[in-house]
Parts: structure tokens; sequence; C-alpha cells
């Protein structure tokens, strides 16, 4: 904050254009620091095991999503500071764009809160199957908050439930990744559309970019690995269920796809060790033909 300056007679002046155009200085430098962090990803993970004997199993990664940035407390102070300066120096033009600025600073943040209200409550109506309610609560907070990433991914996932609006889901989150193009569970939600609609091609390299922004992402390693056993890459496929078992060594789906993969590829004993697996922890599961 600005300080008054004494003269030798102790009176106390009015701060110098100097001093407000260094106080600008630095209000910018503060802006250029405001930025979101980056979501930490999970450590890399190391998928290939000799064998299923003597296979690790770490922890398996975590859901829960990232911390939302919060937005940086010192700007609106720095705002009111700046203004305050220019007023008592007289420049009035200049104290208006301050407080036209800290206003919207301020609106910013309350807008931002009630988008994450709604969101929230979105979350609850996706749950209870009421897709349209929670569909106008996530377009609302949208509205609200235009840049709000975790609501436009809400949005996403509520519109792929519907038959006919696949396009717009994508739309929504093709925008997740322009906000944050590290969204690893973004690109796992385009590479399942892209399936979906045959363009197997484009879901393998969505579920392969999911997988290098968040190895323990294992829904990705599964997807993939289906994906590989529906296009006879047993290559893949062997190595996508490996990866996913490092990580849940208790999947079932993951025992069983890769049962699928190794008999497919010529290793009938193993496959049946993986299959035996799979059945032991999920018995609907059928032996593969």
């Amino acid at each position: 904050m600005l300080r008054q300056t004494t003269t030798n007679m102790g009176r106390p002046h009015l701060p110098t254009l100097a001093d407000i155009e260094r106080r600008q200085a630095e209000l910018l430098a503060l802006l250029s620091k405001h930025q979101p962090e980056q979501p930490t990803q999970p450590p890399d993970s190391e998928p290939y095991f000799p064998s299923s004997a003597n296979r690790a199993s770490p922890p398996e990664a975590s859901r829960t999503p990232p911390p939302r940035p919060a937005a940086n407390p010192n700007l609106g102070e720095a705002h009111a500071t700046l203004a305050q300066a220019l007023q008592r120096s007289g420049q009035r033009e200049e104290t208006k764009k301050e407080l036209a600025e800290l206003q919207r600073i301020n609106d910013a943040k309350d807008h931002q809160g009630q988008a994450m209200i709604l969101v929230e409550t979105a979350e609850g109506h996706i749950k209870k199957g009421e897709l349209g309610t929670a569909v106008a609560e996530l377009q609302e907070a949208i509205t609200l908050s235009p840049d709000f990433t975790e609501a436009h991914y809400q949005l996403g996932l509520a519109l792929r439930q519907f038959p006919d609006a696949s396009d717009k889901a994508e739309t929504a989150f093709q925008r997740v990744l322009q906000l944050n193009p590290n969204h690893a569970a973004a690109y796992l939600q385009l590479g399942q559309l892209s399936q979906s609609r045959g363009d197997l091609a484009q879901a393998s390299s969505q579920f392969e970019k999911a997988i290098q922004l968040a190895p323990g992402l294992v829904e990705a390693h599964l997807r993939w690995g289906q994906l590989a056993n529906d296009t006879r890459d047993w290559t893949t496929a062997v190595r996508e269920f490996w990866a996913a078992l490092a990580w849940n060594s208790e999947n079932a789906d993951a025992h069983y796809g890769l049962a699928l993969a190794l008999k497919a590829s010529g290793h009938p004993e193993e496959a049946a060790h993986e299959l035996q697996l799979a059945q032991k922890l999920k018995p609907a599961l059928a032996a593969p033909h």
C-alpha cells in the first residue's frame, strides 16, 4: 500500500505522480501472476509386469477432482488502494476505471459462488436421473461464470445421457479443453463419443491423450483396451489391461478383457488364469469362445 511521506516539518503530503505510476506497475505485476494453478496428475505407473503371480498393486488413483482455483484475494485490495491514491491526486478518470474494475472483480466473485452452488445442485439431480433440471442449472451456472470449467464438464456428462445430444455434449467437453488443456477426464469422454459414432482412430487417440495426462485413470485404460480387443489389436489390448490392473488389481473387467486378448494372441494358459480371476471377482462373466 502507498504510504504517506512527511516533509522536514512533519506534515504529510499527497502521493506524487511517480508514487502512483509505481503503484500501477505493482498492480500490473500482481495481475500478471494471477493464473489458475494446473491440477497435479497422479505419478506415472509402471503397468508391465512379468507375470500375474508377482504383479504389484499400487494404490488406486484418487477420483477426487482437483481443487478449484480460488480468486486472488489481493486483487480487489490492490484496485481499491490504487483508486484511493488516484482520487487523492485528483485523477478522476483513472479513479473511475479502478473503481469499475473493483466492481467487476466483486461481481465475478459473487457469480462464481452462485455458479458453484448450481453445479453442486446439478450433480445431485444427475444422480437422481433428473437430467432436464440438471442441464438447466448447469446452463445457468455457465451464464453466471462462462469460464467455470467444472460447469462445462458436468454439462457434458448430463447431455451425454440424452440420445440426441451427443453433438452438444462434445461441444461442452471441447470447451473444457479450451479452458484446461490438461483435463484428462474430458479426453476420456470425447473418446467414448468418438467410439460411439464409429471414429475408432480418433477414439484411440483421445484415450491415449487421457492416459498421458493421468496415467492412473483406470477407466481410460479399460476403454482403450476394450477398443483394441474390438479391432483385434491384441498387443495394445494386453498392454492397457495390464496397466489398468497395475492401478486396481481387483478390476474384474480388466482381468476379463486381458483373458480375451491373451487367448486370441495364442496364450491359452495365461488367458485361463485371468478368466479365473475375473469370474472370482464377478461370477456373471462368461468364458470367452
